[in-house]
């Protein structure tokens, strides 16, 4: 998978991918307009979209209506380094969810591919070319 990033000024990036535009802004406490999400609130979005993904397959498959679950997604920061010590998913099911579908819809959860990459801690290298094809 391979997206474009395109730098937009002021403190908006945008990400490019398949013919979708992610567009991105820092909030106005880190010196942005706060227009879009920030790219922080995006990983946060990936893991839950991800984890809803897998919540929305069991439901189907179980013949569970989608408004018996809601999820939200949070993170609390490490006070030490003031970066993300943990993310938290919360499922939420109704009164009448079945009793025998709960361990079995917070592991249908925990099957997000998106939670597994982040808890692989894959290598993350910056590159630096030269746009004539040069290299630094």
């Amino acid at each position: 998978m391979e997206l474009e990033i395109e730098v937009l000024g002021g403190k908006k990036v945008n990400a490019l991918y398949n013919g979708f535009t992610i567009p991105t802004d820092a909030p106005k406490t880190a010196g942005g307009e706060g227009t879009e999400p920030s790219p922080t609130a995006l990983l946060l979005a990936s893991i839950g979209t991800c984890a809803g993904f897998y919540i929305q397959f069991f439901c189907e498959k179980h013949d569970i209506p989608r408004n018996k679950v809601k999820l939200r997604v949070r993170s609390e920061n490490d006070r030490t380094s003031g970066l993300i010590g943990r993310i938290v998913v919360d499922i939420e099911v109704a009164k009448d969810f079945p009793e025998k579908y709960l361990n079995a819809i917070k592991s249908a959860a925990d099957v997000c591919v998106v939670k597994k990459n982040i808890q692989n801690h894959p290598a993350i290298d910056i590159l630096l070319n030269r746009a004539d094809g040069g290299s630094t």
